[in-house]
């Protein structure tokens, strides 16, 4: 049989007790700041009356709490149903900037890239003759050396 109390937490009025009022108020003893303590042990009580209204309460409450969230439903629904209306404007006015944005910098990206590989091009031929003594002291010093230009691993399959 469920227990009804008064202050069983600080932001309630009354609620049911989910465990024994011995065991709530060593919780309190125990987790409770020590300003508090006091105050929370001296409001917390056991109602014997106050568990004989709660079915009535709780009767009353019903249509109440139907009747709102019935109201409330049509205002979310409607709020939704309004809200995506704004989001598919948004979207396709995104989509125009998004589609414009990507054919402009597909342009630039080309063009960079082409001048990159020219330069790119150029420098590693240059650097290629740079290294071009380097490469063969090593062809003598290191014979049977795997190398290929980027990995000694080049030989396995």
């Amino acid at each position: 049989m469920t227990d009804y109390a008064w202050h069983v937490h600080h932001d309630k009025l009354w609620e049911a007790l989910d465990d024994t009022y011995q065991a709530r108020c060593k919780y309190i003893e125990r987790h409770k700041p020590r300003a508090e303590v006091a105050l929370r042990l001296q409001l917390f009580k056991i109602s014997r009356r106050l568990k004989l209204l709660v079915d009535d309460y709780y009767a009353k409450l019903k249509p109440v709490d139907d009747d709102y969230y019935a109201k409330r439903k049509l205002l979310v629904d409607d709020y939704y149903a309004k809200r995506k209306l704004l989001v598919d404007d948004y979207n396709a006015k995104r989509k125009l900037l998004d589609d414009d944005y990507n054919a402009k910098r597909k342009l630039l990206d080309d063009d960079y890239n082409a001048k990159r590989k020219l330069l790119d091009d150029d420098y590693n031929a240059k650097r290629k003759r740079v290294e071009a003594p380097i490469i063969r002291l090593h062809r003598r010093e290191c014979p049977d050396c795997p190398w290929n230009g980027k990995t000694i691993f080049a030989r396995r399959t």
